[in-house]
């Protein structure tokens, strides 16, 4: 059985989706890139 939780993530960029990538890019190094990890990791 999976759970959920929520999460706030603060990310500074010119823009939007430039604040946005940063933020996928940051939980990509934190948290790895493969196999089971945050959510935000997997958002493009």
């Amino acid at each position: 059985m999976m759970g959920a939780q929520s999460f706030m993530v603060r990310q500074s960029g010119s823009t939007l989706s430039e604040a946005f990538q940063s933020a996928v890019n940051q939980a990509q190094w934190d948290y790895g890139h493969g196999g089971y990890y945050r959510l935000d990791c997997r958002k493009r």
